[in-house]
C-alpha cells in the first residue's frame, strides 16, 4: 500500500530542501521572487501553501487562496528542487523522492477537479497530463487508502463495484468517481468563498463582507447569521441588525463592536482579536476620528479571549498554562503568593488558599501543581511524592529550584501532581478549598 508522507514530514523535507534552494536562487534570481517563494513554502502559518495543498490533496477542500499557488508550488519542487539536487545535493535528492505520494494524490485530486483546475501539464514526466482524465492506479489506491492489489482486484468485481482500467495500469476518472460514489468513499471537493485572513476591510460595508464570507455555505467552517448574533449579545443585537441592514450609511452602527463581542466573533471565525480591533479602528478613525479611544484596547481583547476560553472549557478540555493561569485567577478563595508580586514566573507561579501555599510548574508541555503532603496524599492523580528527607543529598536541592523562592513548601514534604484536563484541575481545586 502507497503510504502518504505525513504533513509533518513533507513540511519539514520542505523546509530543508527550500533552505538550499532559496540559497542557489539568490545568486541567480531576483531577490523578490526569492522571498515570495519562501513566504509560500515555508510560513509558519494556517495559510501557507504547503498546508494550504495538503490539505486539499488529503480531503478534497481548498480553504482559501486559489488554484494558482499549485503551479508555482509544483515550479519550485519539481523544477528548481530537482535541478540543483540532482547536480549536487545527492543526499537531499533522496529526501525529494518521499514527496512523491503527495504529489501524485495532489495530481489525482487536480483530475477529479479538472473542470475547475482547467487543463495542466503533469506533475511529473511519468503521469498523463490532467486534461486527459486519467490516473494511475498506484493514484487511485492513494486516493482511497488502500493497497494497490486491492484496486486491482475490483475488476472483477460486479455492477459499480467494478473499476476497470482501460490500459494496463491507467484508469479513467469518471469511472473512479461512479467507483467510489458506488462505495461511499467520494470525496467531493469544496472550495471556499476566499481568504478571510487577507481580505481588506476598508469601510463597514467591507466589515459585512467579510462576515458574509464565513455565512457561505462553502467555507469551511461554515457560520451562521444566527451564530454572529448570539456572539454580538443580545444588549447589542439591534445595534448590529442596524449595522447589517445599512453598513453603506455615512455613519454606520458600529457600536455592537465591544471587547466580549468581537472576541467571540474571533473564537467563531479563527481571526485574531488583534487584527480585526485594527481593521475596525481604522473604520472609525476614517469616520469619526475622536472616537477612537472608545474601541476596546488589545489587551481587553486578550483578556475576553482567555476568560470566554475558561467558560467554554469541559472536564475533559486538555490543559495548558494559561487556561490553568486564567482558571486559578478565577477561583474564590485562591490567590497569587505575595511572593509572586503580580509578575508570572518563567518557570513556576506561587499561590495560596489562605491556609497554605502550593506552585503551578508551566514551562514544559506537561503542566504539574506541586502541593503539600497533607493535601497530595488526598489525590488519585499521577503523582510523585519529595520527601524533605531527601533534600540536599550531596549538595544537590533534589527538586525544583523555583520552589525556592517560596519558604514555607521550599523544605517540606511535597507531591509533584500531574494535570492532565480541567477535570483534573478541579480535583485538585475542590481540595483546595478554604
Amino acid at each position: 500500500m502507497p503510504t502518504l508522507i505525513s504533513y509533518e514530514e513533507a513540511e519539514q523535507i520542505i523546509l530543508e530542501l527550500n533552505e538550499l534552494l532559496l540559497d542557489q536562487m539568490t545568486l541567480t534570481t531576483d531577490v523578490k521572487n526569492v522571498n515570495e517563494m519562501r513566504r509560500l513554502l515555508m510560513e509558519d502559518t494556517q495559510d501557507c501553501s504547503l498546508r494550504r495543498i495538503y490539505t486539499y490533496a488529503t480531503t478534497g477542500k481548498w480553504i482559501g487562496g486559489d488554484h494558482t499557488e499549485i503551479p508555482l508550488f509544483l515550479d519550485a519542487c519539481e523544477m528548481e528542487l530537482p535541478q540543483y539536487f540532482r547536480a549536487a545535493y545527492a543526499y537531499s535528492y533522496n529526501k525529494f523522492e518521499k514527496l512523491e505520494t503527495l504529489y501524485e494524490l495532489l495530481h489525482a485530486r487536480s483530475v477529479i477537479d479538472s473542470e475547475v483546475c482547467g487543463p495542466g501539464d503533469a506533475f511529473w514526466e511519468k503521469l498523463p497530463p490532467i486534461e486527459e482524465g486519467v490516473l494511475t492506479r498506484r493514484q487511485v489506491a492513494l486516493l482511497e487508502g488502500k493497497k494497490e492489489d486491492t484496486i486491482r482486484n475490483a475488476a472483477y468485481a460486479k455492477g459499480d463495484a467494478c473499476l476497470k482500467p482501460f490500459s494496463e495500469n491507467l484508469y479513467r476518472a469518471e469511472d473512479v468517481k461512479r467507483w467510489q460514489q458506488a462505495r461511499g468513499t467520494f470525496k467531493p471537493s469544496v472550495f471556499s468563498h476566499g481568504d478571510p485572513y487577507s481580505f481588506e476591510i476598508n469601510s463597514a460595508h467591507d466589515l459585512k463582507v467579510w462576515l458574509e464570507i464565513f455565512c457561505d455555505p462553502q467555507h469551511v467552517p461554515t457560520i451562521t447569521l444566527d451564530q454572529i448574533r448570539e456572539a454580538v449579545g443580545i444588549e447589542y443585537q439591534d445595534a448590529f441588525d442596524t449595522f447589517w441592514e445599512c453598513p453603506r450609511l455615512t455613519n454606520p452602527n458600529l457600536s455592537w463592536f465591544t471587547a466580549e463581542s468581537a472576541t467571540k466573533l474571533c473564537l467563531l471565525t479563527g481571526a485574531e482579536p488583534r487584527w480585526l480591533a485594527k481593521k475596525v479602528h481604522q473604520i472609525y478613525q476614517s469616520l469619526i476620528p475622536e472616537m477612537i479611544e472608545e474601541l476596546p484596547r488589545d489587551k481587553d481583547f486578550e483578556m475576553q479571549k482567555k476568560e470566554h476560553e475558561a467558560k467554554e472549557a469541559t472536564t475533559d478540555t486538555l490543559v495548558n498554562g494559561d487556561l490553568i493561569r486564567q482558571t486559578l485567577k478565577n477561583c474564590n478563595g485562591i490567590t497569587a503568593h505575595a511572593l509572586q508580586r503580580g509578575k508570572a514566573n518563567a518557570k513556576m507561579d506561587g499561590y495560596t488558599n489562605g491556609k497554605l501555599t502550593f506552585t503551578h510548574e508551566h514551562n514544559l508541555k506537561t503542566q504539574y501543581l506541586w502541593l503539600p503532603r497533607e493535601v497530595g496524599e488526598e489525590l488519585e492523580l499521577p503523582k510523585k511524592l519529595y520527601e524533605k528527607a531527601n533534600l540536599n543529598i550531596n549538595g544537590d536541592y533534589g527538586r525544583h529550584s523555583g520552589l525556592k523562592k517560596y519558604p514555607d513548601i521550599a523544605y517540606a514534604d511535597l507531591y509533584k501532581i500531574e494535570i492532565k484536563t480541567l477535570g483534573d484541575l478541579q480535583v485538585v481545586m475542590d481540595q483546595l478549598k478554604p
